[in-house]
């Protein structure tokens, strides 16, 4: 009988079994006493490994996967006793018979300890482990089955597709130990934020087994890497073969550096060719706006956000090169259902009251103040790509539609100090008063909120 056993290590899923054929206890050491780890004693062997893998994955089309797998091996603290490390509670064994064929009675086990062992492993990367790992977790029980880590890792796995069918990704430059890569990385909604802390929780210790420090951290980073990496892979594999248009006539000199960027998000090679003293300058600041970019595109962490929407116009209504029939939407968008959106009127006539959790919550904002304050990040957002130094705004929704101005001028500059940190290329932010008391009250917020 073979348990299969699953961990991610070293940006590959890593499959390893334990084998119930094989010496349950490790032969005694040889020598002067070692803290070197030691050969799992049932830990199968590598050949007998990949054929039991191949044999898993055959019903789905996989089976030649295993053979261009990696062979290695990895160091696994795994619960022992004093003469090898304990079965897991998947692996079922025979009794072991004396000679008139009675049950050979087995020493009681003291108080397991972690302790290192060496284990033959499959190394499975992103792309592959993406196809092998929701196989191996839907083994059904026989001769092999499928350790809780398979089913962990192919939770994650399957979280990863969703992310990417659901376009929740955004592409990233990083510098890795290889050189710069371009990447997809997952963007968050508060719901898939909740799902990701709740996967985080539920990690098996068997997935946090890694023998090089690594047992010791928190779950949280472990299943950052892994997502990152199976988003990215799923990404790969739904895009065509090129983002870019073939180009026409002569090639040039020189491709820039955010051309070759996007021609590495597509195919299995993601490295960047960086060239020279100039190519590193463009990758750092290309580096830099994908990081801003990803950054500004987090779900925030409340219970709405303010949102744009590209309405396109009803059946029989102009056509797609009719730009007057389109519509642009403002909206409040529910964080605990991206689905549901309150129009910009609505939510200034007062129904936004009660939309997101049946009342409002202590310490949150009004669905006015949300949506307020995302009008002056929209506004924000539009400034750096086009240049612009100078910024003015007016006491946005104070007049006509009656906002309270002590509130709305402390939105105004909790927003604008927020930006102006993030963002020096902008000289000067001008908040337009009309009147004495708005000049006031917007003093009063300023040495309030910014001094």
């Amino acid at each position: 009988m073979l348990v299969i056993h699953g961990i991610w290590a070293y940006g590959a899923a890593q499959v390893w079994a334990e084998d119930s054929a094989l010496p349950a206890q490790a032969p005694p050491r040889r020598g002067r006493p070692s803290r070197a780890p030691r050969p799992h004693p049932f830990a199968a062997l590598p050949d007998e490994l990949a054929d039991a893998v191949a044999d898993a994955l055959a019903g789905a089309g996989l089976a030649g996967l295993p053979r261009k797998a990696v062979d290695d091996e990895i160091t696994l603290r795994l619960p022992s006793a004093a003469d090898g490390p304990l079965p897991s509670p998947g692996l079922v064994r025979l009794p072991a018979e004396g000679a008139a064929g009675t049950a050979v009675a087995v020493p009681a086990i003291r108080r397991p300890s972690l302790a290192a062992w060496r284990v033959p492993v499959l190394a499975f990367g992103p792309a592959d482990a993406m196809l092998v790992l929701e196989s191996l977790a839907g083994l059904m029980p026989g001769d092999t089955v499928a350790d809780g880590s398979l089913g962990y890792l192919a939770a994650i796995a399957r979280f990863a597709a969703d992310l990417a069918a659901r376009g929740r990704v955004i592409p990233a430059l990083i510098e890795e130990d290889d050189g710069w890569a371009a990447r997809w990385r997952p963007v968050l909604s508060a719901a898939d934020a909740r799902h990701a802390r709740e996967l985080a929780a539920a990690m098996p210790p068997a997935c946090r087994a890694l023998a090089d420090g690594a047992a010791d951290a928190a779950p949280g980073p472990l299943f950052a890497d892994m997502l990152d990496a199976l988003a990215d892979a799923s990404v790969r594999s739904r895009l065509p073969a090129a983002l870019l248009p073939a180009r026409r006539g002569r090639r040039p000199a020189r491709i820039g550096v955010a051309e070759r960027v996007v021609l590495s998000l597509t195919g299995s090679e993601p490295l960047v060719e960086v060239a020279d003293a100039a190519d590193e300058r463009e990758s750092r600041d290309l580096a830099a706006a994908f990081a801003a970019w990803l950054a500004s595109a987090a779900f925030p962490a409340g219970e709405s956000r303010a949102s744009f929407r590209l309405v396109e116009p009803p059946a029989g209504e102009g056509g797609a090169g009719d730009c007057d029939a389109w519509r642009v939407e403002f909206s409040l968008q529910s964080a605990e259902d991206p689905s549901l959106m309150l129009l910009a009127a609505d939510v200034w006539a007062g129904a936004g009251y009660g939309w997101l959790s049946g009342g409002l919550v202590a310490n949150t904002r009004h669905p006015e103040e949300e949506l307020l304050a995302g009008c002056y990040r929209s506004c924000f957002a539009l400034v750096e790509p086009r240049g612009i130094k100078t910024v003015a705004f007016p006491s946005i929704s104070t007049g006509a539609y009656g906002f309270p101005m002590e509130r709305a001028a402390g939105i105004a500059l909790r927003e604008t100090k927020h930006f102006l940190e993030q963002d020096r290329s902008v000289e000067k932010v001008i908040l337009v008063c009309f009147g004495a008391r708005a000049l006031e009250i917007h003093q009063a917020a300023f040495r309030e909120i910014c001094v």
